[in-house]
């Protein structure tokens, strides 16, 4: 429901369910909180989209295991074209299954992205292309 609704470009109603959601959940909530700043990011509300920047290093710190697939979708919903390719080569760097994944089905999210050079060489590296 809300990777549907953030696809199609429902930003406000995908954050609105998240800030219901996350506080309901227990443990693993790294890629709702991620999804929540790359909404933020597509609204063009930057500030509250890097405050969630910091989650993933705080779960992380806690023992949960956050892949760095997570702050790379924050950096793709604010554009930061560099920030997203480094969390993405980390994470192909860390055999991360997550970036194959994620590529495959929320391209959506990596259209910032898309077409560029480095994308498409990581995407190739990855036998994903």
């Amino acid at each position: 429901m809300f990777i549907l609704c953030s696809k199609e470009g429902s930003h406000n109603e995908v954050i609105d369910n998240l800030n219901i959601q996350i506080p309901l959940m227990k443990g693993d909530i790294a890629d709702e909180l991620a999804l929540s700043g790359y909404n933020y990011g597509r609204l063009g509300k930057t500030e509250e989209a890097q405050a969630k920047l910091a989650a993933p290093d705080e779960l992380a710190g806690g023992g949960v295991y956050v892949s760095p697939v997570a702050k790379a979708w924050v950096f793709c919903g604010i554009n930061d074209k560099d920030s997203a390719m480094h969390y993405l080569e980390k994470s192909y760097q860390q055999r991360d299954n997550r970036m194959g994944l994620d590529l495959l089905s929320f391209s959506f999210i990596y259209e910032s992205i898309a077409g560029d050079p480095e994308s498409t060489e990581l995407l190739k590296k990855s036998n994903l292309q």
